[in-house]
């Protein structure tokens, strides 16, 4: 059973340079070890770690006890990166704190139009799960 069905994004403070989730996967390639991540629950933790050795790199994890703290640390740019449910950064998102690269899902979200991509598994595409 469902309960329900909560998209992921990957979110960057905005003095990261990258636009897209491909640019970031550069630049953690490109520089690994640099950037800090925030890893408030175990959804966090497992997709960040899959992601930046599949980008050919590594960063660096910043534990917090919960979303809400990993996401206040990544609008105040205590850490660069985070991969959280997208209702724990609404509110950082409204007040343009941080910025979306890519949401999970099998297609855009209505309430983010402007997000640049998306990000699926390739087994189950239409997976909101990473």
């Amino acid at each position: 059973m469902v309960l329900a069905n909560v998209p992921l994004a990957l979110a960057v403070h905005p003095g990261v340079p990258a636009r897209s989730a491909k640019e970031l996967a550069a630049l953690i390639k490109d520089k690994p070890g640099e950037l800090f991540y925030g890893q408030g629950n175990i959804v966090s933790k497992v997709g960040t770690e899959a992601f930046a050795p599949a980008a050919g790199g590594r960063m660096v994890e910043i534990p917090y006890k919960g979303s809400a703290l990993s996401t206040q640390a990544l609008a105040a740019g205590e850490v660069k990166v985070t991969i959280d449910p997208i209702v724990s950064l609404l509110p950082h998102l409204q007040g343009n704190k941080v910025r979306v690269l890519a949401m999970t899902g099998s297609r855009r979200s209505a309430a983010f139009p402007t997000c640049v991509g998306r990000c699926r598994r390739r087994a189950r595409p239409r997976s909101t799960r990473w």
